[in-house]
């Protein structure tokens, strides 16, 4: 994943938001800052690159299903209007998955 300049380039305002979250932060922001760099690095290990767009990655559906949980529980718990957005868009990953799974396309002939 940290193959291309753009992943690398990426991992610096990742890492400076981090450093933010657990420093400045609250309760809830430090677990989902924890959260989300656990995911980073679970996501590096599970990423399958070897099927270009064309099969789907079970591993990495799982793992975002556990963020979208934990994003919910953060809902739930504390009265914030962060998680609340944060947990709408991290269905929005999880709904592409299941897209993907089902892609009705017909193939190329």
């Amino acid at each position: 994943m940290l193959d291309t300049l753009y992943s690398q380039i990426g991992l610096l305002p990742m890492v400076l938001v981090g450093i933010f979250a657990f420093t400045k932060g609250d309760e809830p922001e430090r677990l989902a800052m924890g959260a989300y760099l656990l995911g980073w690095m679970a996501g590096l290990l599970l990423q399958d690159d070897q099927g270009l767009y064309s099969n789907w990655q079970p591993g990495m559906f799982a793992l975002d299903v556990v963020m979208l949980l934990v994003l919910g529980g953060l809902a739930w718990k504390f009265h914030r209007n962060w998680p609340i957005w944060a947990a709408s868009l991290q269905l929005i990953i999880v709904m592409s998955h299941i897209v993907t799974l089902f892609d009705l396309r017909p193939g190329m002939s």
